[in-house]
């Protein structure tokens, strides 16, 4: 009867297991849309914060917190009820067994449930439950398991169609070609042309990102020879693509490709970086050749940002290269590709983000006749929309809209057909910037300030937990479910204890009459069985009830503990805790004199448990931060997978990969050793407490009855399992409720950055209306008592003003943008707009009322609609007409509408910030910042950009941090410029042409000969009287500028140049101007307007 009673129960929980597989996918996939837009919004938190879309973020991911807790309650209540079906057997299996046999020697009047027979039984019965209720607890645990590595065996054996990797043997490439036997010819010839001097080839090739995304090139036919190979074209053409289909990362559904069979460096256009010191970045997989690392940092122009960073070369950059600069991170890529020795290197627009010095410095070092590329005879495809560089190419390959316009020698194109260079939309070296990235990478929280805060916060929650703690969960699960929770608890552990007694006194009844008042103790007995079921559902339904979601939606591992792990521990801790105690009490009862030897037996229990909890809490922390290694080197290799598969270091990673997990297993390997030790020493106890209990049967023979000797024992056999159990779970919960106390500690210690209080706090309705900005002796910290980035600034806009901030590193651009915004602290002074102190107002409320457009665009996870217009408050119309103003309106019909999901990596890097624009364009404002806004996009799209922001925000103060000069030359009319780097000095022009602004010598950028002829070209419709600029000997080009040069200039137009500091004073002296001290002569820039001092 046992027997097929635990086999329905064991195979009854295999469909309700593959049940909760379903339930529970249907869960994590709501859980990983949370921890998306989580991750999401924590990846790039300024920008969030400069969108104003904290508070949306905060709603958005408290909805899906909401929505995922209520798909997990189908999980919650199948979890219920598995537990119940697994100890069905426990409570089950004895009120069955002796029930049927009660009733059968009633039937058949020639036998009685004995002592002997009754405890022998329910001793077997308990030896078998235990192991059962053990395997019955794992089977869901299994059927989810092979369900994983189903879908773990389905994703390694899928083919990357249209990818065929370079590492492959012509048999395998054969074979991976065969799987898709089709009219179409698809081939991927890894061929040794070198010979013939060809890198890659196409022909007829249909070339997209993936078999199920929009085709990018229809019909290329490519042949790309050894040298420097350079490719330009506007946005959205296919450069990107081309640069991955040379790799093999695209999918190609037509045609025929051919390339080198050699390794290739490769620089993405978003630069991939490990979370390792800079060195490790470079070397890669490599060795690491000190001398040859040096000479790499010196042609990628990073040696002296290597010296600056603390630890030099071994300065960890942290998470996506977070303690570096844009512009740093580019060249530690860049880095990488020369220090591998790679004969074949593409670079995917890597000098996008560079200042013009740096450009210069690097394509000298590296693609000028003498530079390393030409010397080491190494090939070059550059996919670029940098002017200066062009022109070291061998080859020039010009893409339009997916087709190939114009393929040859450099000078060839632009002699055949000189629009198309036009009409690829190509930029000048006009950057004003020197060391823009050095100034981000100062304003960064280096890595490892972060590492030694967090590893002091995990030091102190190693610390045995506080019972405030649980104090916190309970209130946050409400009191009267923890009551119920805790009565259900004993109920259920005194009907089952208790269940023991009243079988004692049945059976020795039975002994003197035998099946007498049968229908009293089998009622009694139902009774109590029906109770600890009851009390084991109630105690359950604390799984399914806490509102765990009121706690915090922050966190992603702490909350899974909180959600499923704490619940379960609390339950398993309870009951095994609850039974220990009651079968302490009646072994007491029943055993007499055993009472005595209860406070040794809690003294050798105390120091125990206190010596395991101490080892196995500290294992079981180990054991989870073990695998945070495993996690992070698996997104790394996630997102460089490109990367990875150029430079071949797939066995390298592979191996790393191991290395990992064999460490993570360790502590886990661990934590089984030290609970196989706990497992003995409690055998060994209860062993004791069971030979204690023999000895006085034995002995004292008339102070105890057979029946409570039978009950001793049986509950003896259970104690050390009950036992085990209760210390096991007990590790398990403090594990468990230590992600309650890091919430608790980071939603009570994290300060709030709102100020403002009541409603004086909330911005008025419709502000701001006018756009004035005022700046009164503003003084502003990135900490309270951190250095002054800003110091007694004074400064009005008037409304409807364009501004442009220029100025050379540290000289506080980026200061004065996040003043505004309310992200650093303004110790001095007052900001207001509109009148309006901003110290009044909620940080985040500003924020929300300026329209900004950041360097780098942010993109939630969600819609596109939900991305335009996070506040839902515009109509589809509205969003539309602003999509179609910036010529998306098409892409996005295409894939799908507005309420498609947005795929921000479909898009070039262009589109993404025409994509930023528009939700500019469609929750508009009076204030519109650009923050370097057109620094990383070709000039096409620059050049769109300032079209619709002259149309469209003509009546808006635009507040513009430049990167590029052509920035001031396509605002018109741009009445203002303030030059932060020259402190109290503000330049006013009615038509303001900037061609170089830096403060010391060494900084000035390098500008070639007719690009500075281009540049002053510019100024032939102004009036200009006088042209100056540096004559130094290491000047703009590292060459002494001189009298021809002046001539070329006056030559193109028609306005005097000089180099001459004396003709410059007195140029200056005819408006007025006598303090020259604070121009320079190294301040280039056309006498026009007026220069005003402004009263510092």
């Amino acid at each position: 009867m046992l027997m097929e009673m635990s086999q329905v129960c064991a195979f009854g929980v295999i469909p309700v297991s593959k049940t909760i597989g379903r339930a529970q996918t249907a869960w994590i996939e709501r859980l990983q849309k949370r921890v998306a837009v989580t991750a999401s919004m924590l990846g790039d938190m300024k920008s969030v914060k400069m969108l104003g879309l904290s508070g949306v973020l905060s709603t958005t991911i408290t909805e899906l917190r909401r929505v995922e807790l209520r798909t997990s309650e189908k999980f919650r209540k199948l979890v219920l009820s598995q537990i119940l079906v697994s100890n069905l057997p426990v409570e089950f299996a004895p009120f069955a067994t002796f029930v049927i046999y009660s009733i059968i020697a009633v039937i058949t009047k020639d036998q009685t449930l004995t002592t002997t027979n009754a405890f022998t039984a329910l001793s077997l019965i308990g030896l078998l439950t235990e192991p059962l209720l053990l395997f019955c607890q794992f089977v869901p645990n299994i059927v989810q398991g092979v369900a994983c590595f189903k879908r773990i065996e389905i994703f390694c054996l899928k083919a990357h169609e249209g990818s065929l990797r370079e590492h492959l043997t012509p048999a395998a490439r054969s074979s991976v070609t065969n799987l898709n036997r089709t009219s179409i010819e698809l081939a991927d010839h890894l061929t040794q042309k070198s010979s013939e001097g060809i890198i890659a080839s196409f022909c007829n090739a249909k070339i997209s990102w993936s078999p199920d995304s929009d085709i990018v090139f229809k019909d290329l036919s490519l042949t790309i020879k050894r040298g420097i190979t350079m490719v330009v074209g506007p946005v959205g053409c296919g450069k990107s693509c081309l640069m991955e289909s040379i790799l093999g990362e695209t999918s190609h559904s037509a045609g025929t490709r051919e390339r080198m069979a050699h390794g290739i460096a490769y620089c993405a256009q978003t630069p991939w970086m490990m979370n390792d010191t800079v060195r490790r970045n470079i070397t890669g997989g490599l060795h690491h050749d000190p001398k040859w690392f040096e000479q790499v940092l010196w042609l990628c122009s990073l040696t002296d940002d290597v010296k600056n960073m603390p630890g030099g070369e071994l300065y960890n950059i942290g998470s996506n290269g977070v303690g570096l600069s844009g512009g740093q991170r580019q060249r530690v890529a860049l880095a990488r590709a020369v220090y591998s020795r790679h004969r074949v290197v593409v670079l995917d627009d890597v000098f996008s983000g560079l200042d013009s010095k740096s450009v210069s410095q690097i394509s000298s070092r590296l693609f000028s006749k003498d530079g390393h590329f030409r010397r080491k005879e190494i090939s070059i495809i550059l996919a670029t929309h940098t002017s200066a560089l062009i022109r070291h190419a061998d080859e020039l390959i010009v893409l339009a809209d997916g087709e190939v316009l114009s393929q040859g020698p450099y000078e060839q194109v632009v002699a055949s057909s000189p629009d198309l260079i036009t009409k690829s939309r190509l930029e000048g070296d006009n950057n004003l910037q020197r060391g823009e990235e050095s100034e981000q990478a100062e304003e960064a929280v280096k890595p490892t300030q972060i590492q030694r805060t967090l590893d002091a916060e995990e030091d102190r929650l190693r610390q045995n937990g506080s019972w405030s703690v649980y104090k916190y969960y309970f209130e946050r699960a409400g009191w009267v479910v923890v009551g119920s929770f805790v009565f259900a608890t004993f109920t259920e552990a005194f009907c089952s204890g208790f269940t023991n007694i009243w079988f004692q006194w049945w059976v020795e009844a039975n002994e003197i009459r035998p099946n007498d008042n049968l229908g009293m103790y089998l009622g009694v007995y139902a009774f109590l069985f029906a109770m600890a079921c009851i009390g084991l559902s109630v105690e359950c339904c604390f799984f399914q009830s806490t509102d765990t979601g009121s706690i915090t939606n922050r966190f992603s591992q702490d909350l899974n503990l909180v959600d499923v792990t704490l619940p379960s521990n609390a339950i398993n801790f309870a009951s095994n805790a609850c039974a220990c105690i009651v079968k302490l009490i009646i072994l007491c009862v029943m055993g007499k004199y055993l009472a005595t030897s209860v406070p040794l037996l809690v003294g050798v229990l105390f120091f125990v448990q206190r010596y395991y909890l101490r080892t196995s809490r500290q294992a079981r922390l180990l054991d989870i931060e073990a695998k945070a290694p495993i996690y992070t080197h698996f997104l790394e290799t996630l997102k460089g997978v490109a990367t990875i598969r150029a430079y071949q270091w797939e066995e390298s990673f592979e191996e790393q990969a191991t290395k990992l997990l064999n460490t993570s297993q360790k502590p886990h390997y661990m934590l089984a050793c030290i609970q196989q030790w706990l497992a003995l020493v409690l055998d060994l106890i209860v062993g004791a407490l069971a030979l204690i209990i023999v000895s006085m049967a034995t002995s004292i023979t008339d102070k105890f009855s057979p029946g409570a000797i039978g009950v001793s024992m049986v509950l003896v056999l259970g104690f050390n399992n009950s036992l085990a159990t209760t210390i096991k779970n007990w590790t398990a919960l403090e594990t468990s409720i230590g992600a309650v106390a890091r919430i608790r500690e980071f939603a009570q210690t994290t300060p709030s950055e709102e100020r403002g209080l009541g409603s004086s706090g909330v911005p008025p309705e419709r502000w701001p209306m006018q756009g004035r900005i005022a700046f009164e002796s503003v003084t502003a910290r990135y900490t309270k008592d951190g250095d002054a980035t800003l110091k007694n600034l004074s400064l009005s806009i008037s409304s409807g003003q364009k501004i442009a901030v220029c100025g050379p590193s540290g000289s506080g651009k980026t200061s004065f943008v996040l003043s505004l915004l309310q992200m650093i602290e303004v110790t001095e002074g007052k900001i207001s707009i509109d009148g309006i102190d901003l110290e009044g107002l909620e940080r985040a409320g500003v924020r929300s009322r300026i329209n900004v457009i950041p360097q780098e665009p942010f993109f939630i996870p969600g819609s596109v609609r939900f991305n335009l217009d996070p506040h839902s408050r515009e109509s589809s119309e509205t969003i539309k007409a602003a999509l179609d103003k910036v010529g998306l309106l098409g892409k996005i019909a295409m894939a799908g509408g507005l309420d498609s999901e947005l795929d921000a990596d479909g898009f070039s890097v262009g589109e993404r910030q025409l994509l930023a624009l528009t939700r500019a364009l469609v929750e508009r404002s009076q204030v519109l910042i650009l923050d370097e806004a057109t620094s990383s996009v070709d000039q096409d799209t620059e050049d769109k950009m300032q079209r619709i922001i002259e149309e469209e925000f003509l009546e808006q103060t635009v507040i513009s941090v430049i990167h590029r000069l052509r920035f001031i030359e396509n605002l018109e009319p741009l009445t203002q410029a303030i030059i932060s780097g020259l402190p109290d000095v503000t330049v006013h022009f009615s038509r303001f042409r900037v061609l170089k602004i830096s403060l010391d010598e060494d900084g000035l950028d390098q500008f070639q000969t007719d690009n500075l002829i281009s540049a002053a070209q510019l100024l032939a419709d102004a009036e200009v009287d006088m042209i100056g600029w540096s004559g130094t000997s290491s000047g703009w080009l590292g060459f002494e500028a001189d009298e021809k040069l002046c001539a070329d200039i006056t030559a193109a137009t028609g306005i005097p140049a000089t180099t001459s500091v004396l003709a410059l004073n007195k140029a200056l002296q005819k408006f007025d101007v006598k303090d020259l001290g604070l121009v320079t002569p190294y301040v280039g820039f056309p006498l026009t307007g007026e220069l005003v001092r402004t009263v510092g």
